[in-house]
């Protein structure tokens, strides 16, 4: 791009008068956070209006900044921007609606928009530098540090969420997406884990190491994610009277492209070096967006046509239940729905768990994850 011109040293100054004596909740000078924000636009390869966009995207929201005010300062594109990432205008102090509806409407409006580069790329830089920002002070402090923010603990990870997979959806091809779902996934795993640091006596889960890929949002009306697997998903036999049923589950905000699904479950931390696979189903066609409790066992009559079960680590092609040896610490099943960009896998019903795995890890285009813990 062109070197910036003088309308970005105007807008730079008048951020740093608008934002004159405001503290981030880190305590640090608030104009540290739209410098940044600009700056990962710049090296996102934006060009001047989306640089000033960056420089002022909460001029409006809680400086009171009026859009005829930067129309005229910066011209009509800097203005539709700001508008676009803005979820409310006002003053400083200003009535705004409650933060949940605030925000709700906002991403909507961000759906609506669609691929609009501009505005998701300062968006984008926003949300990846606040996310970082509160992900470093939940490492520092603990979870309690989001009771500073309006929308706590759970509304602050579902906000994040949110944000990451309409950017995902909008900006592929942008250097600020996959790190924007790696730190909103990050963030997520901390407040429903409750981890506030890597737990070195635990395994990792499976996907800890593969490349970053948006989030699905997938839902059970069978089990909780972060609590106790029921009885029903526990497996019948070697000591154990569980129902060996599988769950039932849901996903939705999967990315455009894809053509089927996957769903699998892994125990990380079964005590036999690799783990432990309980469900690997593939080549779900992409119009199936759930998967009723029960369908991947006995008859197996309400699986939908055409997907294929691989051999579990019990050997058996199905859902395969919990059954961690007696004693141990709970043992965490991750349950797992990958979207993929293919109609069908390179692989057959005699694969290998890590074969499957191995096809997955080339085909996927987003993944929602699912976690249960069970001991005896």
């Amino acid at each position: 791009m062109r070197d910036l011109s003088h309308r970005f040293s105007t807008a730079l100054t008048l951020a740093a008068e608008l934002h004159a004596g405001q503290r981030r909740k880190s305590d640090v000078p608030y104009i540290s956070h739209p410098m940044a924000v600009s700056a990962l636009v710049l090296e996102d390869g934006g060009d001047e209006d989306q640089a000033i966009a960056a420089l002022l995207h909460d001029a409006m929201e809680d400086q009171g900044l009026t859009e005829k005010a930067l129309v005229d300062g910066f011209g009509a594109e800097v203005a539709r921007i700001v508008v676009a990432c803005s979820d409310a205008t006002g003053g400083p102090g200003g009535a705004k609606p409650p933060w949940k509806e605030r925000k709700r409407h906002h991403l909507e409006a961000l759906r609506r928009l669609g691929p609009d580069g501009a505005v998701l790329r300062v968006v984008a830089a926003d949300k990846l530098h606040n996310c970082r920002d509160v992900v470093a002070a939940i490492h520092r402090e603990g979870l309690g540090t989001l009771a500073r923010f309006h929308g706590g603990v759970e509304g602050t990870a579902w906000y994040y969420a949110e944000v990451a997979a309409i950017v995902a959806a909008g900006l592929p091809g942008s250097s600020l997406t996959p790190d924007l779902v790696a730190a909103s996934a990050t963030l997520h795993d901390l407040v429903v884990r409750g981890q506030t640091r890597p737990m070195p006596d635990r395994a990792p889960l499976p996907y800890d190491f593969l490349p970053p890929v948006p989030s699905l949002r997938v839902t059970s009306d069978t089990m909780t994610d972060g609590g106790r697997l029921p009885e029903a998903q526990v497996f019948n036999g070697i000591g154990l009277s569980g129902g060996n049923t599988s769950p039932g589950l849901r996903w939705e905000g999967f990315p455009a492209g894809t053509r089927s699904f996957a769903v699998t479950c892994f125990d990380p931390d079964a005590p036999t070096g690799s783990g432990f696979w309980h469900w690997v189903l593939f080549d779900l066609p992409g119009n199936v967006t759930e998967l009723a409790a029960g369908a991947a066992s006995g008859d197996q009559s309400k699986l939908p046509a055409g997907a294929i079960h691989a051999r579990n680590d019990y050997g058996s092609r199905d859902f395969g239940g919990a059954a961690p040896p007696e004693g141990d610490p709970p043992h965490r099943y991750v349950f797992a729905v990958h979207a993929v960009d293919t109609d069908h896998l390179d692989a057959d019903a005699d694969a290998s768990p890590a074969y499957v795995g191995f096809n997955l890890r080339f085909h996927t285009l987003g993944r929602g994850l699912l976690i249960a813990e069970y001991s005896r």
